[in-house]
C-alpha cells in the first residue's frame, strides 16, 4: 500500500498543514508535467501513472474522512473498519436518516436546514470527543487503545457524511 504522506513528504497525521499540502501538491504536478520532462520520449503511461498518484493522494490527505481511512489502513486496521456500532448511535443515526427522508420528501427546507445544523454539530461533538486520540497518534505515541478509538471515530464519521450527502441527494442513500 502506497503511504501519501511519504509521497507529499509530510508526516503521518489526522491534522495536517492543508496549505503545505496544497504547496506540495503543485510543486508535484509541476514536476510531472508533459512539458517539464527531460525526455519526450519517456514513458506516457508512466508519466499519466504518477500524475493519476499525486492526484488521489491529494484527494485522499485533503478529505478527513479519507485521509483518516489512510491513516487506518497504513496502520493495518483497515479490516475492522465495518466493525458493529453501539446499539444506541445506530438507532439515532437510524432516526436522522428517517427525518431526513421525511423532510426530503415533503421539502420542508426549514426541517433539512435545522437536520443539516443538527449533523454539523454532531460532528464537531464527535471530533472534540476523539480529540485526545487523534493527537496521541499524531504525536507518535499511539497503542492499540488508540487506533481502536480512531476506528469508532471513523466509522461515526462516515455515516455522519452519508446522513449529510442524503440531506443534499436523497438518491445517494
Amino acid at each position: 500500500m502506497q503511504n501519501y504522506f511519504e509521497l507529499f513528504e509530510m508526516p503521518k497525521a489526522f491534522f495536517i498543514d492543508t496549505q503545505f499540502l496544497r504547496k506540495k501538491f503543485y510543486s508535484l504536478s509541476r514536476e510531472q508535467h508533459p512539458d517539464n520532462l527531460q525526455n519526450e520520449d519517456q514513458n506516457k503511461n508512466e508519466n499519466d501513472s504518477k500524475i493519476n498518484e499525486i492526484n488521489l493522494a491529494y484527494k485522499i490527505l485533503l478529505d478527513p474522512l479519507q485521509r483518516l481511512k489512510h491513516i487506518l489502513e497504513i496502520e493495518g486496521v483497515s479490516s475492522v473498519l465495518e466493525k458493529p456500532l453501539e446499539p444506541s448511535f445506530l438507532m439515532e443515526m437510524i432516526e436522522l436518516h428517517e427525518e431526513i427522508h421525511l423532510a426530503v420528501q415533503a421539502c420542508d427546507q426549514e426541517k433539512i436546514n435545522t437536520l443539516q445544523k443538527q449533523l454539523n454539530d454532531y460532528e464537531q461533538i464527535l471530533e472534540v470527543s476523539k480529540k485526545s486520540s487523534i493527537s496521541t497518534y499524531d504525536s507518535g505515541q499511539f497503542d492499540t487503545k488508540t487506533l481502536e478509538s480512531l476506528v469508532d471515530y471513523f466509522i461515526k464519521l462516515r455515516y455522519i457524511r452519508r446522513l449529510k450527502k442524503a440531506l443534499l441527494n436523497e438518491d445517494e442513500m
